[in-house]
């Protein structure tokens, strides 16, 4: 009887163990950051949702030189995105080719149309070509389905977007712009070196910044206010 009962202790100690360790694993798995509601997090920080000023519905800003948009993220306590986090952020968890996928989707994000087109000449030649149609500036999240796996908008096309490449001689320009051709823009689109002063009509950018702490429950938190 006693060795019985012995038995029975044992199992239900094992039980009692293999419970505890589950819960402390679940409990360990719960998320330890979030970003601003006007963010989205991209593996480790945040990315406005919007080019600049972030806000759907709203044109993006233009006609803003490097030194002017990175001002204006730090007063808003970001940093104007590096390269590596833009391209990150744009390629989304997949790492795909354009932010919905990794085929073309005319339409899909504000490029400009490309067509190309094959015809005979009179001397029996094949001939090719080609024709670029400009798109216009839309406003921030106009394009639905020009959405990152992380949920940033617009990262492909509309406006050329600020990317600091970490060197003080120039910046890079990623995505493309409403007058980009379809058949080059891609998250890997980018310009040489662009000088830094630029402030033109088919440039903007959008702000980066760190994961924000949960907050912590506390005994004060949980007492009815007086």
């Amino acid at each position: 009887m006693a060795a019985h009962l012995s038995s029975w202790l044992l199992v239900l100690c094992l039980g009692v163990c293999c419970c505890g360790l589950a819960i402390a694993g679940q409990a360990s798995s719960e998320p330890q950051s979030r970003c601003p509601n006007d963010m989205v997090p991209v593996d480790g920080f945040c990315i406005d949702k919007y080019e600049y000023p972030n806000k759907a519905g709203e044109q993006p800003k233009i006609f803003v030189a490097f030194v002017e948009a990175q001002k204006l993220c730090l007063e808003q306590g970001k940093h104007l995105c590096t390269t590596d986090e833009w391209v990150r952020a744009c390629s989304g968890p997949a790492n795909l080719q354009y932010p919905y996928g990794n085929q073309f989707l005319e339409g899909g994000c504000n490029l400009a149309k490309y067509e190309s087109t094959h015809s005979w000449t009179w001397y029996g030649l094949r001939k090719k070509q080609e024709c670029t149609t400009p798109s216009s500036l839309a406003k921030c999240g106009e394009y639905g389905r020009c959405k990152s796996g992380y949920g940033a908008y617009d990262m492909l096309g509309n406006v050329w977007e600020w990317t600091d490449a970490g060197v003080l001689e120039h910046a890079i320009l990623m995505g493309g712009c409403w007058a980009t051709g379809s058949n080059v823009a891609s998250c890997k689109s980018r310009s040489q070196k662009a000088f830094k002063g630029y402030a033109v009509r088919t440039v903007g950018f959008r702000c980066c910044g760190g994961l924000l702490p949960l907050k912590q429950s506390s005994e004060d938190d949980k007492k009815p206010s007086e």
